[in-house]
């Protein structure tokens, strides 16, 4: 099964996790895949998580580790040693969450969990402009698009960037 947690500016959903701890292939395994524009949380929530697992959580993210080759090793790893973990990437495009996906379909007994950072635009890009933690093409098409945002948006993937 897997499950959506909508992350409001002002409001917050929850949902059930399991304890973090190593198990079995027949044991559940909570993969957690955040989504939202750049500087709406998802690294900062995605680093606590894992701080405060105890290490019992590992975070991936592309931002840190620097290519999709060494998230892809990372995954393995964690799923490998059957570790819940956090994939911290924008995931914004359907076609981008449904590539990342296969990385987690053939291991048995992964609970995948989507958390949508519900942020308005025009304040991920306040978050980036002053953190400068993110030049991506997705900041860029906000800046030129005025701040609309690519995750409601009614358009084809080919008019946003993935």
């Amino acid at each position: 099964s897997s499950g959506l947690l909508r992350m409001s500016k002002n409001k917050s959903s929850s949902s059930s996790s399991s304890s973090g701890k190593k198990g079995t292939a027949s044991t559940p395994l909570d993969v957690v895949i955040t989504v939202g524009l750049p500087g709406s949380g998802k690294s900062t929530f995605s680093k606590l998580l894992a701080s405060q697992s105890g290490g019992k959580w590992v975070h991936v993210s592309q931002d840190e580790l620097g290519t999709q080759d060494e998230c892809r090793k990372a995954i393995a790893k964690a799923l490998k040693h059957r570790q819940p973990l956090v994939f911290d990437r924008c995931c914004v495009l359907e076609r981008e969450r449904r590539l990342w996906l296969q990385c987690f379909r053939d291991c048995p007994g992964v609970v995948l969990h989507a958390v949508f950072f519900d942020v308005p635009p025009a304040e991920c890009l306040h978050h980036t402009t002053h953190t400068a933690r993110c030049c991506c093409s997705i900041t860029q098409t906000l800046k030129n698009r005025q701040g609309e945002n690519p995750c409601t948006r009614k358009a084809s993937d080919a008019e946003w960037p993935g």
